[in-house]
């Protein structure tokens, strides 16, 4: 078996970082050596202590996780404050009052009917006539699934998207299918138009091409503000809003925002602290004065 001399003769010469960053790189070049730096130290067995060797402890003071108690658990171990992830508190929020405000029995019914069509072919073929027929787009239902963040929001958008193919195709079988009443199917309407603020925050939140931190409260406040009562909202509405800002308010109070203030603070959208309290924001820049007055030198 013959031998490439040249790979195996030859010391194998790597490029070392503090060499790399002497020559100028391109744009492309930094983004993929960016990417490639934050694989590995998220990646890494050892990241707090990658942390620590570089002498970024001073810089890194959060630590984000979800609610899972093993991952609540494992930040008391660290030497930095914990963060909930606030995505997952917030669709955390969403199952709960929609269970706690009179959904549950409209969802089930949703569920049922998605299934219906998902689990056979021949019934989802019959749906896609009817979607072609009235000239729709070719499209399956949505299932949801729990740990799918704003799944229950897709299921309901297609259902009512498909709302008369639906009926069409149900009107030609059989099947002994409990279909939504119209009273349920303007409860859906209406609960699409709610849960359609907490998708874009959630999806906000959950960016990984920028940094998120300083989007937290305004998005809440915005979220805050969509779900005030108002006289035309049906009682199950109202209750599902008041339960929603009871519950978003006590996840809250659990975030360090002292930390997300100051991050708005630092982020020219929102330096003018518009979300907050007149009284309140010059608290935050105190706190920020300070801060900078101690930083290390």
């Amino acid at each position: 078996m013959s031998h490439d001399t040249n790979s195996s003769s030859q010391p194998h010469l790597q490029t070392t970082l503090e060499q790399t960053l002497k020559r100028k790189l391109s744009k492309s070049v930094c983004d993929r050596l960016s990417n490639s730096l934050a694989k590995w130290i998220a990646m890494s067995c050892r990241p707090v202590s990658v942390i620590e060797d570089r002498g970024l402890a001073e810089v890194l003071q959060i630590a984000c996780t979800d609610s899972a108690r093993n991952m609540i658990a494992a930040t008391r171990k660290l030497p930095y404050e914990r963060m909930p992830c606030v995505a997952h508190m917030l669709q955390t929020s969403i199952t709960v009052c929609l269970a706690d405000s009179g959904f549950s029995d409209t969802l089930t019914k949703c569920r049922k009917i998605v299934g219906h069509f998902k689990h056979s072919p021949a019934n989802t073929e019959e749906l896609h006539q009817q979607q072609n027929q009235l000239g729709q787009l070719t499209e399956s239902l949505i299932q949801d699934v729990p740990t799918r963040w704003n799944s229950s929001l897709a299921m309901i958008s297609r259902l009512l998207k498909n709302q008369e193919a639906i009926k069409a195709t149900r009107s030609r079988q059989k099947h002994k299918l409990t279909m939504l009443t119209t009273s349920e199917w303007d409860k859906l309407q209406r609960l699409e138009a709610i849960l359609e603020p907490c998708r874009y925050v959630t999806e906000l939140l959950g960016g990984e091409t920028y940094v998120s931190c300083s989007v937290v409260l305004p998005a809440l406040c915005h979220l805050y503000h969509t779900m005030e009562v108002s006289e035309e909202d049906p009682a199950y509405i109202g209750k599902f809003k008041t339960a929603f800002k009871k519950d978003l308010s006590e996840w809250q109070a659990n975030l360090n925002n002292g930390w997300l203030n100051i991050a708005s603070a630092l982020d020219p959208r929102f330096k003018d602290l518009k979300y907050l309290q007149k009284g309140d924001r010059e608290e935050v820049w105190t706190s920020l004065q300070v801060l900078l007055r101690n930083k290390p030198r």
